[in-house]
């Protein structure tokens, strides 16, 4: 998963520039070059084989509107540049690696900082949301996914450490809030 942070004073913070990286992200290519192409690549909250999966498209992959966004940024005063924080593992290597050259196709300027250690990166990106882009995998139980929404996306939460913060999808997540699993579902 392609994290953003879109708190006070990162690039995401300009919605431009975050959907400019989200439209640059093609996820099958992320998925091919990071894992040879096992699992299933997708920018949807909930994947296909999910009982949370409904009709609702994720955003494309669309190069070249995320070029004329970037520019549009750019000409208000954004420099251009993003950090990827990472660790050193082989899949987080080429995850960045996958990451940069999209980015930088559509005109980000990237730079990949690596962790040494869990407890460094966990520091940094969940603690400090001292970074621009990290990947990384947030566990979502199909159970109940007000858990890891509830404390990792509303805009409400500590834990918020990707800085969103969006008044109606903060109504949905609180809507999942004590209503049993099988009332959940479509």
């Amino acid at each position: 998963m392609v994290k953003m942070n879109s708190g006070e004073g990162r690039p995401a913070n300009d919605p431009r520039v975050r959907r400019a990286m989200a439209l640059a992200v093609d996820p099958q290519v992320f998925w091919d070059r990071t894992y040879e192409g096992a699992g299933l690549a997708s920018k949807s909250v909930f994947s296909e084989v999910s009982i949370w999966d409904n009709d609702i498209e994720p955003i494309p992959t669309d190069p070249e509107e995320a070029t004329r966004l970037l520019e549009e940024a750019k000409a208000d005063g954004f420099d251009g540049r993003v950090e990827i924080l990472a660790t050193q593992s082989p899949s987080a290597r080429d995850a960045s690696l996958a990451v940069t050259a999209m980015l930088e196709a559509v005109g980000f300027e990237v730079t990949t900082t690596t962790i040494n250690s869990t407890a460094d990166y966990i520091q940094r990106a969940y603690i400090e949301a001292d970074y621009d882009i990290t990947i990384g995998g947030d566990s979502m139980l199909d159970e109940d996914p007000y858990v890891s929404l509830a404390f990792t996306v509303h805009g409400k939460s500590v834990s918020n450490a990707i800085g969103y913060d969006d008044e109606e999808m903060n109504g949905l997540i609180d809507e999942l809030r004590g209503t049993p699993p099988a009332d959940r579902q479509e």
